[in-house]
């Protein structure tokens, strides 16, 4: 028999006895004791990053869709396409630029924001590096060599500039991210109230797909 301690001092077994009795589906009484796994790394040699948050549950289409207006109510949304069972949202705010990824599959609903560089290189470098690659070498080769270290220093202030903006972004979407998750834990607790929320597939079932 279980034993194991949980919230209260109640255990694992006195919890189910008394779901039981109050009529309670195991199922749902199941999935409030798994925890979602959640996990980061960071990506373009650390200019940006990845976030990950795993359901070991299935969303309805409907919690999808409200999850996804949740969003668009915290960040801007430019666009937003379905490939297969995964849904791509690209949105942006301030120096955070990324793709947000909902999939549901195999009886599990992923979600994973991946913001890049992208906007702070355009915001902070793409320009000085222009500039300065310019001056270095059309007046390097004239002879003017103040003009040479004023596009090498274009350069390198660019670098400085895209890395600031870079590190913004990353904050942007750390902070940005925290409210996805929200977000999603919310739909996902509407949707058990709904009694729509399915676990993984067991063995015998037929695996079941949908965009």
């Amino acid at each position: 028999a279980t034993t194991t301690s949980i919230a209260g001092g109640v255990t694992q077994d006195e919890l189910r006895r008394i779901a039981q009795e109050a009529g309670i589906d195991p199922k749902f009484l199941e999935l409030a004791e798994i925890q979602p796994e959640t996990r980061t790394k960071p990506l373009f040699l650390g200019l940006g990053e990845e976030f990950v948050y795993e359901l070991p549950y299935s969303l309805s289409e409907q919690a999808e869709r409200d999850f996804v207006d949740e969003v668009g109510a915290c960040v801007k949304i430019f666009q937003s396409t379905v490939v297969g069972s995964t849904k791509r949202v690209q949105l942006g705010q301030a120096m955070l630029f990324g793709n947000l990824e909902i999939t549901t599959r195999l009886g599990k609903t992923t979600v994973r924001l991946r913001q890049g560089p992208l906007r702070p290189y355009f915001a902070g470098l793409h320009l000085p590096l222009i500039l300065g690659f310019v001056f270095a070498i059309s007046l390097g080769v004239t002879g003017n060599m103040y003009g040479m270290i004023a596009g090498i220093a274009s350069i390198f202030i660019g670098f400085g500039l895209f890395w600031f903006l870079a590190q913004s972004g990353r904050r942007t979407a750390e902070s940005k991210w925290l409210e996805i998750v929200e977000i999603l834990d919310r739909c996902a607790s509407k949707d058990r109230n709904r009694g729509v929320t399915s676990l993984a597939p067991d063995e015998n079932s037929e695996l079941h797909l949908r965009a």
